[in-house]
């Protein structure tokens, strides 16, 4: 259990091409290749959080959504702090969004933004990325008009709090923009 095998080689069996023999070494504890990559996965899966949160990180960035989502489900069900909730109901929001179930992921994200809204500063930049995160479900649904009313909200809120020469202003100020022209492309929105 919990062994981590290096692979040597692989070899074909008799001339037999369904069955092969696979010749692995256990590595060690304090292998350099190993620890690179733990120390890289922990690095990109939010090491502040507890272990089965950055699985189910991990679990969306491969693109296993329903591991994820059931990851996600089981940390709900046994948290009772609303602002761990909130972040939570983003993930969940994310994993539908990925798997196009449009309407399950606006219901998680509004969850995660009401919570969110009991406990932060009207202008905290955590809100704004709940209003981007809401507007980019609803431009995907092509209710352009609903996306831009988000979108508006997020960099609203990212204008207060950024300096105005913040790369991650600039992204808001793209994403409101290009939502506007959508909106007067009326071949695109609803």
């Amino acid at each position: 259990m919990h062994s981590v095998f290096r692979i040597k080689d692989i070899k074909e069996i008799d001339g037999n091409d369904r069955l092969w023999q696979v010749n692995m070494t256990l590595t060690s504890d304090y292998d350099p290749q190993l620890e690179a990559l733990t120390a890289r996965l922990r690095e990109e899966t939010c090491p502040q959080k507890p272990g089965w949160y950055r699985l189910g990180l991990l679990s969306i960035k491969a693109e296993q959504f329903d591991i994820a989502e059931e990851i996600f489900n089981t940390l709900l069900d046994k948290t009772t702090d609303d602002q761990e909730k909130a972040d939570i109901y983003n993930q969940l929001g994310m994993i539908k969004s990925n798997q196009e179930n449009y309407s399950a992921a606006v219901a998680f994200y509004e969850k995660g933004l009401r919570l969110n809204e009991k406990y932060l500063p009207p202008n905290h930049h955590h809100l704004a990325i709940c209003y981007s995160n809401i507007g980019s479900v609803y431009n995907d649904m092509g209710e352009c008009s609903k996306a831009l009313s988000f979108f508006q909200k997020s960099l609203e809120i990212t204008e207060k709090t950024l300096p105005s020469n913040h790369r991650d202003l600039t992204i808001y100020k793209y994403i409101y923009i290009m939502s506007v022209l959508q909106i007067s492309d009326k071949n695109h929105c609803h």
